[in-house]
């Protein structure tokens, strides 16, 4: 009981005032309140002090005693009842004089009387209605911020901008927020009667749109923060989230994953900034999230794309969180990281770099207008494939399809160039420069060379595709893959030899080349001159291309093998799932005789007793109904059963090996929601209502369970803290 609800009694509803004179006076030990001469402790306080008055008090928090029936009932300025009395030199003189005043004396009497039906039966009558009154306002308050709420989280759900450029009521367009309001209005007369005469309340201002959105977002992330709190274990995953390249300011999506009644669940929580890409700046963010969420002692893995932080920091990111979480481990996600590794490595090779950026700027170039992609099915036939940064399985159908119709690409490009009056001046500049692109010897080479090379890896970006997480497996892929690779690199002469043959019959044609039975001069390809890049005229003081590109080559092979060995080093941690992530548990057994549980107990030994985990999974590969059961199947069916506590570490085992993101990623999904969010309408958005509305957006299938949860008052819960913010001129609390 703190003094501050004890100064507040006159304003309590009348059940609160009964329970605090029930509870009686605090009479806390404060052993910090002494009395001292330069070192010495000459008097210090004694609780035998509460029984010589039987109106003294007590606070531990500010460390001073009171008067408790000045406390409730009066309104005075004595010390004992504001500030708090300390001096205890003097407290037998100042307790005497404070007995002794007339604001004691009717604060005693108030005390001893208040309840008696003698002076309090017409009171409780004119409280009992008073009460009433209040409290019939108060269900019609909240009745129609029920319906502004709804309102408020359908424009959520659909991402949809709340504010209008002009909100006055002459304008024909106030915002969404006010037109779904005023048309919601039309077939409720209640809200319809609030929004034309309610003075106090509309409900259409700015701050109050922003204080239910932040309503709305406290209670979405208190439901995910009790789910977290039910959990074992939970997993980090964090992805870069810039709306700008070229910002100098970096941000990433942050997300939680973590089992829930044997299903996994992957939640959006929110952006966090990195500043400079450094290893504290990634720190701090993970941890702010996990001290937000009370889950840093749950936390048993942390993933993050390579871009997300220098690379030179990556050990010391993983040594810093593990000194506050000891169980967590860094690991790759390789559904998410064998897909990003690959695009990342051509970041590291300028001219790959420029290469994917312009083979990503072809895609747009179709996609933003329909008369270019009803010209593409017209001469090509082929719609180009959508490029994305962090799918490298996307981008190599891009460039096998640039590279499969490349002349029917080059000749959409002429018409386009041929036709001036049909196109706007940005489509014919951009058209000359793809057309220019797309007969270089250094595009056609990369085209050429990636082709190999997507060849070769395409096995790993099928591996994502499946439902069960197979350790092994994965790693005889990647394993397999940097074979091929290595084969690869001895063959550039073969692979040149097949570059040149290639780029003769497809890039060069013979000089004034008819249109329409005229010869057209304008369009002339240069000849193939094996010694120079592309033009005959270009420096002959460069190094041969053939070296130059067996340069690049060797870059580019050598460079994916090292990534993809990297990878193969971080899955090697990861081999103990291997032991319940294969469907049958039949032969089973003969697994534990190997090395897999000592790469558990390496790794999280601190958590499982290893000799039963063993009994439990032997016991898991002897009984008939396991067999043919996936691990995802088998928590569940655990969980169904209440069959936790008979399997305890192997149902450990279970949630460990789900928990951690080696299956998929849901980080990266706050990209596109970050793009949809920040439209035109909201160029000055602040990053902190930018973060609630993604968390929303992402998150819209947990708020509609909440809204149609029967369980779950939702509304009633944004209501309570919206109602609890300072300044509310509209009462919305039941006394």
């Amino acid at each position: 009981m703190d003094i501050q609800s004890l100064k507040n009694f006159a304003n309590l509803p009348r059940q609160d005032k009964l329970l605090i004179l029930k509870k009686g006076r605090p009479k806390p030990d404060l052993k910090d309140l002494k009395q001292q001469k330069g070192t010495k402790v000459v008097r210090k306080f004694r609780t035998s002090f509460y029984s010589k008055k039987e109106w003294l008090c007590g606070c531990n928090v500010t460390n001073r005693l009171y008067c408790f029936p000045c406390l409730l009932f009066s309104e005075s300025d004595s010390v004992w009842r504001t500030t708090g009395f300390y001096d205890l030199n003097n407290i037998h003189m100042a307790s005497s004089k404070h007995e002794r005043s007339l604001f004691h004396y009717e604060a005693q009497v108030a005390l001893k009387t208040f309840g008696s039906k003698r002076n309090d039966t017409g009171a409780d009558k004119q409280n009992k209605a008073d009460v009433e009154t209040h409290n019939r306002k108060v269900r019609g308050n909240r009745a129609i911020l029920r319906k502004i709420i709804s309102a408020t989280c359908f424009l959520l759900k659909q991402e949809l901008p709340f504010r209008g450029n002009n909100e006055t009521p002459s304008s024909s367009n106030r915002g969404n927020y006010i037109e779904l309001l005023n048309y919601t209005a039309k077939f409720d007369d209640k809200l319809a009667h609030h929004l034309q005469s309610s003075t106090v309340f509309s409900g259409i201002s700015n701050k109050i749109q922003n204080d239910l959105i932040e309503a709305i977002v406290t209670v979405v992330e208190e439901n995910i923060k009790e789910e977290i709190a039910k959990s074992q274990f939970v997993a980090i995953l964090l992805d870069e989230a810039n709306e700008d390249s070229n910002s100098c300011s970096s941000q990433c999506s942050v997300a939680f994953r973590y089992l829930l009644n044997g299903e996994i669940i992957e939640t959006f929580v929110g952006f966090g900034e990195i500043g400079d890409r450094t290893g504290d700046s990634l720190i701090e963010c993970i941890f702010t999230h996990l001290d937000k969420y009370s889950c840093a002692d749950k936390l048993v893995a942390l993933s993050f794309d390579g871009a997300l932080v220098m690379s030179s920091h990556l050990s010391d990111v993983e040594t810093k969180v593990r000194q506050r979480a000891p169980s967590a481990l860094f690991t790759h996600c390789y559904a998410h990281n064998l897909n990003i590794l690959l695009s990342q490595s051509a970041t590291f090779i300028p001219e790959c770099t420029a290469f994917f950026k312009t083979v990503g700027s072809l895609t747009s170039f179709f996609s933003q207008s329909v008369k270019k992609r009803e010209c593409l099915d017209e001469i090509v036939q082929k719609r180009v494939p959508t490029a994305r940064q962090t799918r490298w399985a996307s981008n190599s159908k891009l460039v096998r399809t640039i590279l499969r119709y490349h002349k029917d690409l080059c000749t959409l490009f002429d018409d386009m160039n041929r036709n001036p009056l049909s196109w706007d001046s940005d489509s014919l500049v951009k058209s000359s420069g793809f057309r220019h692109w797309l007969t270089q010897e250094s595009t056609y080479f990369l085209l050429t060379i990636y082709d190999q090379v997507f060849d070769k890896t395409h096995p790993v970006n099928k591996i994502h595709k499946g439902t069960d997480t197979d350790i092994r497996n994965c790693i005889e892929k990647v394993s397999e893959a940097i074979i091929a690779l290595e084969e690869l690199s001895d063959k550039f002469e073969d692979i040149y030899a097949k570059f040149e043959e290639s780029y003769r019959e497809n890039c060069t044609e013979k000089v004034g080349e008819t249109v329409n039975g005229h010869e057209d001069p304008s369009y002339k390809f240069e000849e193939f001159c094996p010694e120079n890049d592309l033009v005959i005229a270009e420096s002959c003081t460069k190094p041969p291309a053939t070296d130059e590109r067996k340069r690049i080559f060797d870059l580019i092979v050598s460079d994916v093998i090292m990534h993809l060995d990297a990878r193969i080093n971080s899955l090697k941690k990861l081999q103990f799932i291997s032991l319940v992530g294969n469907k049958n548990f039949a032969n089973q057994s003969f697994e534990l005789d190997c090395g897999v549980l000592k790469n558990l107990g390496e790794s999280y030994g601190q958590l499982f007793d290893l000799p039963r985990l063993k009994d439990d999974l032997n016991a898991i590969s002897n009984v008939l109904v396991f067999h043919d059961m996936p691990m995802q199947d088998l928590i569940t069916f655990m969980v169904k059963h209440e069959l936790v506590q008979t399997f305890p570490e192997a149902a450990k085992m279970i949630q460990l090996a789900l928990t951690i993101p080696a299956t998929r990623i849901s980080a990266e999904r706050a990209s596109s929601a970050l793009s949809r969010i920040r439209s035109c309408t909201r160029s000055s958005m602040k990053k902190e209502r930018l973060s609630a509305l993604a968390l929303v957006a992402i998150e819209k299938g947990r708020l509609v369970k909440m809204e149609q949860s029967s369980s779950y008052d939702f509304h009633e819960k944004v209501i309570d803290i919206f109602a609890s913010h300072k300044g509310r001129r509209l009462e919305f609390m039941y006394k």
